[in-house]
């Protein structure tokens, strides 16, 4: 799944959270730990004790997203939603620029609802594992911060340098009652995954299959990806084209003029009869 795939449900259902309880009730939550957790699996331990056993009683659905900061040190950030209106009870203001430095925010005036969250989470979430702690509202638009909180996933894969060690760890969790309104399995709309759509008709049609119970039971479960892979392979050999730096073995092959492509999307030598793909 790519990264702009999980950006862009993210944003999605930030948008819809924030239309079905209102981006008053909202509050954008970072919580930390103390002793620098470096492994991905005892984080997800701290945080899914934390939410089973105190954010499903204390507050309202939530999105989270981690990060993996330079240090390699793990960190969460959550849109959740609280039982009052958070930007009621704490009005921002800006405050004078200082000397060489960039202008800070603060609070004018913080009423006792969000006060005493403040003093409660810091009293509760030690017990889980976890350090600092802040709660504070959403200071711009819910589609601004849509993007913002989104944003911490290419952070992450920039701060990992793409590793592949990093690769396969689950980045965003959706609370149980969270209903959400975009799934992160769909293709973008494009010229070229329309022609890939009628590509894999045109192969589906050859195997006498007309529906995805039949391909499965051809291919087996992993069907999708040989079909699409094969598609894709055949129309790169159709059209010459070359989409985001195809492998040397595919320009190697499509070089070659004793390569051909026969009727029923194989790839085969046109001296020896031999099926390459």
């Amino acid at each position: 799944m790519s990264i702009s795939k999980k950006e862009f449900a993210l944003e999605g259902n930030l948008r819809r959270m924030a239309e079905l309880y209102g981006k008053q009730n909202i509050g954008f939550m970072t919580l930390t730990f103390p002793d620098g957790v470096f492994c991905h699996r005892e984080a997800s331990r701290r945080f899914h004790s934390m939410a089973v056993n105190y954010l499903t009683e204390r507050f309202g659905p939530y999105i989270a997203v981690r990060e993996k900061t330079k240090k390699g040190v793990w960190h969460y950030h959550l849109a959740i939603v609280c039982h009052f209106n958070v930007q009621r009870h704490g009005v921002f203001y800006r405050k004078d620029y200082k000397k060489g430095g960039k202008p800070s925010y603060g609070f004018r005036t913080t009423n006792w609802p969000l006060v005493n969250l403040w003093k409660e989470l810091r009293k509760r979430l030690p017990h889980y594992g976890f350090g600092r702690a802040e709660l504070l509202p959403i200071r711009k638009g819910h589609e601004v911060f849509a993007g913002y909180l989104s944003k911490y996933i290419s952070k992450h894969y920039e701060n990992t340098h793409g590793a592949k060690k990093g690769q396969g760890i689950r980045l965003v969790f959706y609370a149980k009652r969270l209903v959400r309104a975009v799934s992160p399995y769909f293709s973008f709309h494009s010229r070229y995954m329309t022609k890939l759509r009628r590509q894999v008709k045109y192969i589906a049609s050859n195997f006498g299959c007309s529906n995805e119970s039949e391909l499965r039971d051809l291919w087996g479960p992993k069907w999708a990806f040989l079909v699409f892979t094969k598609a894709a392979y055949m129309l790169e050999m159709s059209e010459i084209v070359f989409f985001n730096e195809q492998s040397d073995l595919i320009r190697q092959m499509t070089s070659q003029k004793h390569i051909e492509l026969s009727s029923d999307g194989n790839l085969f030598n046109i001296y020896t009869g031999e099926v390459v793909f």
